[in-house]
């Protein structure tokens, strides 16, 4: 079952994304990140429950790097390994802090 849960804490959000992250979930994603009106400082996304990652998921983290801007520390953790290789492919360790999975 695919899911996003977000928590804010302090000015941290904390999203946690479940099952295939795919253009099916571009709504709850951005919906996710978009509900709370303070700005957070930091973003972290854990993928790991995330099974699989499309182009249009990577897309859609791309998009929320420009609603925060580059002021907002962005981490992507708990990818397992073939998620991984998909953001290192894409070069996403360029843009996001990608954790070391656990």
């Amino acid at each position: 079952m695919n899911s996003i849960k977000a928590d804010l804490d302090d000015h941290h959000l904390s999203l946690r994304i479940a099952g295939r992250f795919t253009f099916q979930l571009y709504k709850d994603f951005s919906a996710a990140y978009k509900q709370f009106s303070d700005k957070p400082t930091s973003v972290d996304v854990d993928l790991g429950a995330v099974e699989y990652i499309d182009s249009a998921a990577l897309g859609m983290l791309l998009s929320m790097r420009n609603h925060f801007g580059t002021d907002t520390k962005l981490c992507l953790s708990n990818a397992n390994s073939n998620v991984r290789k998909i953001l290192e492919i894409a070069r996403f360790d360029k843009t996001f802090q990608i954790s070391p999975s656990p």
